[in-house]
């Protein structure tokens, strides 16, 4: 009961929006060996070829840019007794992926002094960190801090293009420090997590409820 409060935080469950998210992610990538590459790995704009510059602007990355223009809605997570251990978290991969795409738009943004474009991928990449802090498992928040370099690395590329106004500083600088304000009560959640899953796990091999039990 303790973990799924700790998760949902007055949160609604929107499976559906995670499958259409998911959709998404499916037409945009298009399984090109090299692209894979691309979007798994920090951005860096010297190994990136010109011909997929275009590629994180297009149609198909707006609309997956579009799912983080608002907060985004907890997926269905069963708490059950003796299942911890088989619940799987399929969505970190895609958040993960999301903040690399936004990494390379705000530096490619900043290449071409595109402030809209900078800005917008920037404040879309911080709904991808407010939304990995409710996932409180130690894989979950080692995504999260996965993520945290990835934006930082991304400042930095906006502060050195000096195209930030004061209001766009005065709101990063209030997101980091709350964002750090957080930090203890998140650890504090992952201990608890952590603690209740090892003791679910000696239940569920106990009693068997583990086997052939997963969420996707």
């Amino acid at each position: 009961g303790a973990l799924k409060e700790i998760y949902y935080r007055n949160r609604k469950a929107d499976e559906n929006f995670h499958i259409a998210l998911k959709k998404a992610w499916n037409e945009f990538d298009r399984e090109e060996q090299l692209w894979n590459q691309i979007i798994s790995e920090s951005a860096q704009l010297d190994k990136l070829p010109e011909q997929y510059r275009s590629k994180f602007f297009s149609a198909e990355a707006e609309k997956i840019g579009k799912f983080f223009d608002a907060p985004l809605p907890a997926r269905e997570r069963n708490y059950s007794s003796g299942t911890l251990m088989s619940m799987m978290l399929p969505d970190l991969q895609i958040m993960r992926q999301t903040a690399r795409l936004f990494a390379w738009q705000i530096r490619i943004a900043c290449e071409n002094n595109d402030y809209p474009k900078a800005i917008l991928a920037w404040k879309r990449s911080a709904a991808i960190r407010e939304y990995l802090k409710h996932d409180t498992s130690l894989i979950a928040i080692l995504v999260m801090i996965a993520v945290d370099n990835i934006r930082l690395d991304s400042l930095e590329q906006l502060l050195a293009s000096n195209m930030l106004g004061d209001d766009d500083l005065q709101d990063i600088q209030s997101f980091l420090c709350n964002s750090v304000k957080r930090m203890p009560e998140i650890k504090r959640d992952v201990l608890y997590f952590e603690a209740v899953l090892g003791s679910d796990a000696v239940y569920g091999l106990a009693n068997g409820s583990m086997i052939g039990d997963t969420e996707n």
